[in-house]
């Protein structure tokens, strides 16, 4: 749930945009590398295994490509990059894949509670079940839950504790705390683990 996210339209396609959650999304994108790369040296994974796999699925093509955009000049990579590591499309475009992570950017927040393609149930659906491992959902909390489908989805993550809200701030900082908060636990459940095998 981001706080103080805003969408936009593009002037010319009429789709629509959303930057807070670009800037977001590339921040946890280089989160989660990260992290796959320390469990690695720390043993909490094996260090021969797969790298992840990680889609992001946006709801708009606007979206897609600012958020081509972000990553791959950031990357220096061409605009028109495959890897297998991180894909960025459309719902529509992604639909019969499937990755390790996905993140979906839900790009729509505003004022007026609409949501546009995010009605159908369909794309909804293809959106939500891409995943192997982990899904991950960006968007506006007060403008989604105006949605039935939407809010009984909602009000599943919240009566499970799986929602986190994030204020409007240096994303990068975010994720510095997280890093340094989940080692730290990740640890510390390694050494209960080792002292009970002594036991």
């Amino acid at each position: 749930n981001l706080l103080e996210s805003k969408e936009s339209m593009h002037q010319n396609s009429k789709s629509t945009f959303n930057l807070f959650e670009v800037d977001f999304i590339y921040e946890l994108y280089k989160f989660l590398r990260y992290m796959h790369k320390r469990f690695k040296e720390k043993g909490f994974i094996k260090r021969n295994s797969a790298p992840i796999s990680i889609a992001i699925i946006c709801a708009y093509k606007a979206q897609a490509n600012k958020m081509k955009l972000k990553f791959f000049r950031k990357e220096k990579y061409p605009l028109k990059y495959k890897s297998p590591e991180i894909e960025i499309d459309t719902v529509d475009a992604f639909q019969g894949n499937e990755r390790d992570i996905i993140i979906f950017s839900c790009v729509r927040a505003n004022q007026s509670n609409s949501i546009g393609f995010l009605k159908d149930d369909r794309r909804m659906n293809v959106a939500l079940t891409r995943a192997k491992k982990a899904l991950l959902v960006v968007g506006s909390l007060s403008t989604l839950k105006t949605n039935q489908t939407w809010g009984s989805f909602l009000q599943y993550l919240e009566d499970n504790k799986m929602i986190r809200t994030i204020p409007r701030e240096d994303y990068g900082k975010t994720f510095k705390r997280e890093i340094h908060a989940t080692i730290t636990q990740k640890m510390r459940q390694q050494q209960q683990q080792q002292q009970q095998r002594k036991k």
